[in-house]
């Protein structure tokens, strides 16, 4: 698919995080089951040696933070930096905070 394209862009996780305590007490094969979704997106990409770069994209109803994931080409580390600075200039993100009433 980097034949066609620049960069690929995925969701981070693909379910909001679980309740603290949610694996409490599950066994490994369950644990690692219901951890699925947090790694659905990113896991494939460390495998692959794949640049990749979690970019912050708001915050969802629950008040937590939303983010976006730039994957590059093989060895193309510039371009998902480059990107990800485009990105965080036209939407700074550092000094932005969720509301503590969300939690």
């Amino acid at each position: 698919m980097f034949t066609t394209m620049d960069l690929l862009l995925t969701p981070v996780i693909a379910a909001r995080p679980r309740s603290v305590g949610a694996l409490d007490g599950a066994g490994l094969l369950t644990a690692l089951a219901r951890s699925r979704p947090m790694v659905a997106y990113t896991a494939l990409w460390n495998v692959t040696g794949h640049p990749a770069a979690s970019v912050p994209a708001g915050h969802g109803a629950d008040g937590l933070p939303l983010a976006v994931q730039l994957v590059g080409r093989s060895d193309d580390e510039v371009t998902v930096l480059r990107v990800a600075a485009q990105l965080e200039a036209v939407r700074p993100w550092a000094e932005r905070r969720p509301e503590l009433s969300a939690f």
